[in-house]
């Protein structure tokens, strides 16, 4: 909702107590540093639950170096031929100026 407040009024700046997400309220730092301090192991297990686990990680199917090299390929032509057709556009423009 912020966002779309300040779509409409760019110099509005949201005060701390109207931050929110997905119409969450997102703690403070000093309430988040309160929580961490007064509950040290909690606040451990509740972090290590959000970080992916290394069998996680190794169970993401990743491109082959085939695929990526592929892609790389793929994406350098696509830049070749959009600055060749930019510099033939721009000897057509200067042609048609210069009749």
């Amino acid at each position: 909702m912020n966002s779309l407040k300040r779509a409409f009024d760019p110099d509005l700046e949201p005060s701390e107590e109207e931050l929110t997400v997905c119409s969450m309220t997102v703690p403070s730092r000093e309430e988040l540093w309160a929580a961490t301090l007064s509950a040290p192991g909690a606040a451990w297990e509740y972090s290590k639950a959000a970080i992916p686990t290394l069998e996680d990680i190794r169970d993401i199917d990743l491109p082959s170096w085939g695929d990526l090299l592929a892609l790389w390929n793929a994406a350098v032509t696509g830049v070749q031929d959009g600055w060749d057709g930019s510099v033939e556009r721009s000897r057509e423009l200067y042609r048609w100026l210069t009749e």
